[in-house]
Order: structure tokens, then sequence, then C-alpha cells
């Protein structure tokens, strides 16, 4: 099985957990199409979810992946507003940070 399908299958595990909890889950695309779209912005999270009022950003990363340049820049201008973002590796990370952002 390849890395591609090994991601996907992590990304799917962490929106059905996400939904499990009562968090709206969208995807943000992140290819070359969606590059030249209006409304693209570089280093946008990979996940969006939102739960009673709290909105959250969610980037996915393997064991060894590490965020790109635009991606800790976008991770800080959503902090600057307050936004909880978080890098996660694991459906256990995502429920920990979930869990985290609800209390």
């Amino acid at each position: 099985m390849g890395v591609v399908m090994l991601e996907r299958e992590k990304r799917a595990e962490c929106v059905r957990l996400a939904r499990s909890m009562g968090w709206e889950v969208v995807a943000i695309p992140n290819n070359k199409q969606s590059r030249r779209e209006i409304g693209y912005r570089a280093g946008a999270a990979d996940l969006v979810m939102c739960r009673k009022g709290i909105t959250a950003f969610v980037e996915m990363k393997n064991a060894e992946g590490k965020q790109s340049k635009a991606q800790e820049e976008f991770q800080a201008s959503v902090g600057r507003e307050g936004i909880p973002y978080a890098v996660i590796r694991s459906a256990e990370e995502l429920e920990g940070f979930l869990k985290g952002v609800s209390a």
C-alpha cells in the first residue's frame, strides 16, 4: 500500500472520529488546480472543524512530516485571531486536541 493511501486512510479515520464527537468537518483541497482558484490560501490547514461556536484548523502530517513555511505562517495568522490550530499525526492526537478545545 502506498504512502498516499495510508495518508488518506489516516485522514478518513480522523474525519470519522471528529464527526462521531459532534464536529462538522470540511476538507480544504490542496492541489495544483485549487491553487489557481480565487480564495486559495497557501499553507491553509487540511481540515476545518466546527462545533458549538468553535472553529479549529487541523493540519494532518505523517510521523516524519513537517510544516512548510506557508503552513507555519497560516498557523500564526489564525493563532493571532485566537483560533485553535493543531498539527495532528494520529486519531488519538486529534481526539485529545478536540477535547481540549471543547472544554
